[in-house]
């Protein structure tokens, strides 16, 4: 809790507002095709949650947190107990093993993308279906909605290519501009004691970092792609470069 009113007071949070003014982001350098990442499934709401309550440093009953859930109530009170020693034991590992510092999160989100090809070969694209600023992703684990706040995600909503990606992303993103927005996450900060009013809702922030932005397709070619040099250092998710669908050269 006071590592995200620290970050608060020092305006990191404010920056996602300030960003939003800057409505075109340039494209970096090209990034390799990640088959292992880009095959990933999605983080639930247990694998959210479990982020949420070690990056505040919350370690609750796990055994109650079973209890309160469908899934045990609806068993036969004899099977009651063998799941109930399970997913006890399964939430206190996965908490045990995340690592705000390494562990990552996986989101995919359908959108819808607007490419223009301009005269002199570079070209402009518009991710159209992003939620309103901030950008975020709600989640519930247990007695909390969480609202996972992606930093700096407006600085995406309009990308300039160079005639490289533009020739790529013609040929690639499909003619309706429906795409899979894929983002690994890296957690900064969270608040478990006073929740935040998004879309009249009261929700607890987890604020969070983009490590790899990229858009699929339905062949899961990569159309696009970005990657934060920051977390370069880390265990890449794959030690496969350049190959698999959509490799880029």
């Amino acid at each position: 809790m006071v590592a995200f009113k620290n970050l608060i007071q020092s305006g990191v949070i404010l920056l996602l507002w300030f960003f939003f003014s800057f409505s075109v982001a340039y494209a970096g350098d090209r990034v390799p095709y990640d088959q292992e990442l880009i095959t990933r499934l999605p983080s639930s709401n247990e694998d959210i949650g479990i982020a949420f309550l070690k990056t505040t440093n919350n370690f609750p009953d796990f055994g109650l947190i079973v209890k309160e859930t469908e899934a045990y109530k609806k068993l036969d009170p004899l099977a009651q107990e063998n799941y109930l020693s399970k997913a006890t034991g399964r939430l206190q590992n996965n908490f045990i093993g995340f690592s705000p510092q390494k562990s990552d999160l996986i989101i995919r989100v359908k959108v819808n993308v607007l490419f223009e090809k301009l005269a002199n070969g570079e070209g402009v694209m518009k991710i159209r279906t992003f939620p309103d600023d901030p950008v975020y992703f709600p989640f519930y684990f247990a007695k909390y909605p969480i609202a996972l706040i992606i930093k700096d995600m407006e600085l995406f909503r309009e990308l300039r290519l160079d005639k490289a990606d533009t020739d790529i992303v013609y040929s690639r993103l499909s003619l309706s501009g429906d795409a899979t927005l894929l983002l690994q996450l890296y957690v900064l900060a969270g608040d478990d004691q006073k929740p935040m009013i998004l879309d009249n809702i009261p929700q607890y922030p987890l604020l969070a970092e983009i490590g790899y932005i990229g858009l699929l397709n339905g062949r899961a070619e990569q159309i696009w792609a970005w990657r934060n040099s920051k977390f370069s250092s880390r265990k890449r998710t794959s030690d496969l470069v350049g190959t698999g669908p959509g490799a880029q050269e």
